[in-house]
């Protein structure tokens, strides 16, 4: 069993760890999602069974003084997983729901976020401690989630793209939709998605309405404005100005007819959100729009040849819950004729201009590669040595995959078990820059372990850096 119970952006960002589980011979896979994107997992190839529980009567019914109530709610709400048995359990979300959830199964294994009696009291398995750590120290993140999720499964087999198989159906309601736009001269056509699954995500439907503007200016362009939120798609439509070439398909769609439609547009245009990551899953191209929490290297559109501009200020990304100002200064960076530009030199397909462009201060343009690890963002116009962080990857990566030897000269001129003085001796090494940062990242990562065992198993890891093996 597979347990994941975010949204639908982290159900496509799952698809890669599905299909590594699915060839082992005599697997049979069930995967347990929230009801409000069960028909989206229903439509992945690789799952036999999906059993989806309505989990909003645990955040509407569940709790306060109401007791008896609750536990009604709570044992109709879990009846169908209780007594089932597995051999492993994937337990990809960390949460006190998701605690409850595994209390009710039978299971020889369970990797991912494993809890260990208490809600609050839980182990990773190694690729996690990566997730776990980069969630507390994000501007060091640089492995994609997608992939964390990958490292649970035995061997590190690579990814097929695409990711969702359209249905016929669903292709048939699209053309309808898609040719309306062609057969009255609008030969491209962008998805524009102007929601977002959490407000702090939202690009804003004025600066929508600029960029769509700024590109009709360039060229006949056509729009179909996907997703959910119809308050936003109504101030959308009174900034727009005509309505021409626009189809407002805002709650119009289920998920699989959206990935239908979304798998005929040119291009697809919006935040981080789930119907960006559809796009991207179905092999369209993305122009992804990242800033205050979202950050692109942890959730960039899966695939080769997506675009991400992310917005750079020094508190980024901030947290979603409690972000450091109240403006979201990041968003504003973010300018419509920018991202105009940028849509129209990858619609032209013009590589060369996207990669020497010229980048507004404060954000950051990246472009979307699939190397032996998995998901890659490289920055344009950047020297890719410029960042220390960005050897995290496949340091990581190297010691989930093959192991490391811990080397006994190394750990002599580290000296020492406490991790403070560990980290004064870093200081020393003349490296401070790289060294620093990933003292902290790689310690908190085995606090699981002990401090004695992270500080062997750092030294090891910087004996790997130093003889020029990573």
């Amino acid at each position: 069993m597979v347990i994941q119970l975010a949204r639908l952006g982290d159900l496509i960002q799952t698809i890669p760890l599905l299909r590594a589980l699915k060839p082992q011979r005599g697997v049979e896979l069930t995967l347990l999602v929230d009801s409000r994107i069960e028909k989206a997992a229903r439509s992945i190839d690789s799952v036999d069974e999906v059993i989806a529980l309505d989990f909003r009567l645990s955040n509407n019914g569940m709790g306060g003084d109401d007791l008896i109530g609750s536990y009604r709610i709570s044992n109709e709400l879990l009846s169908p997983l209780r007594g089932r048995s597995f051999d492993v359990v994937y337990n990809l979300n960390y949460s006190v729901l998701n605690g409850v959830v595994l209390s009710q199964l039978n299971y020889r294994e369970i990797l991912g976020f494993i809890f260990t009696g208490k809600s609050s009291d839980f182990r990773c398995s190694p690729a996690f401690r990566i997730l776990f750590n980069q969630s507390h120290h994000r501007r060091y993140a640089r492995v994609h989630l997608s992939d964390l999720f990958r490292l649970l499964a035995d061997g590190f087999s690579p990814v097929e793209f695409p990711l969702w198989k359209v249905r016929k159906p669903d292709l048939d309601f699209a053309a309808n939709i898609v040719e309306r736009l062609r057969n009255t001269g609008y030969k491209r056509i962008i998805a524009l998605h102007l929601g977002a699954g959490a407000e702090i995500r939202k690009w804003g439907a004025e600066k929508s309405a600029r960029m769509v503007n700024s590109l009709r200016s360039e060229g006949e362009f056509g729009f179909i404005i996907v997703g959910t939120d119809k308050e936003e798609a109504r101030d959308f439509s009174g900034l727009v100005g005509k309505s021409e070439g626009i189809i407002d398909l805002t709650g119009k769609t289920d998920l699989t007819q959206l990935a239908g439609v979304l798998s005929e547009v040119d291009l697809m245009i919006g935040t981080d959100s789930g119907p960006l990551q559809l796009a991207a899953g179905v092999g369209t191209r993305t122009l992804g729009l990242y800033f205050a929490s979202a950050l692109v290297y942890e959730t960039g559109p899966l695939g080769k040849g997506h675009t991400v501009i992310q917005g750079n200020l020094e508190c980024a990304p901030c947290d979603e819950e409690s972000p450091e100002c109240d403006d979201y200064r990041c968003r504003d960076l973010i300018m419509p004729e920018f991202v105009a530009e940028a849509a129209l030199r990858i619609l032209n397909q013009d590589w060369e201009g996207l990669a020497n462009c010229s980048i507004p201060e404060g954000v950051r343009l990246f472009s979307s590669e699939v190397d032996e690890w998995g998901q890659l963002y490289r920055a344009l116009g950047e020297d890719r040595d410029d960042d220390p962080a960005g050897f995290y990857r496949e340091l990581w990566f190297r010691v989930i995959r093959d192991g490391i030897k811990i080397e006994d000269e190394f750990i002599s001129r580290i000296g020492t078990d406490d991790i403070e003085s560990f980290e004064g001796n870093l200081w020393g090494m003349g490296e401070e820059p790289l060294f620093r940062p990933l003292a902290h990242h790689y310690l908190l990562v085995r606090a699981d372990e002990g401090s004695a065992a992270a500080v062997k198993k750092m030294a090891g890891i910087l004996g790997l850096i130093a003889n020029g093996r990573v």
